[in-house]
């Protein structure tokens, strides 16, 4: 291929993107007005939606506070599971 032949070519791809730029100039004010309304549109919808506001959380409980001396050594065997539950009844009432 000659040089000629390779540049028009080249000038052939940039041929639509130039008319695709005229053509928007050429409508420039249509492009500005369309724009302006959507964005006005979308400001007035933005400004009269309903504010919605959610939360999450999680409670953990947990029956087993720091010991500073050895506890379990002075409770009884039995007594571990009855206080547990005692615990968590407690508990739950406070929550509700």
């Amino acid at each position: 291929m000659t040089q000629r032949a390779q540049n028009n070519q080249h000038s052939d791809r940039r041929l639509p993107l130039l008319w695709a730029w005229f053509v928007l100039l050429r409508h420039q004010r249509l492009l500005a007005s369309v724009m302006g309304i959507v964005l006005l549109l979308a400001l007035v919808a933005t400004l009269t939606a309903t504010k919605y506001y959610a939360a999450h959380t999680v409670i953990e409980i947990r029956p087993n506070a720091p010991t500073v001396l050895d506890v379990e050594a002075v409770t009884s065997v039995g007594a571990g599971q009855r206080d547990l539950d005692r615990y968590y009844r407690t508990q739950y009432r406070i929550m509700t």
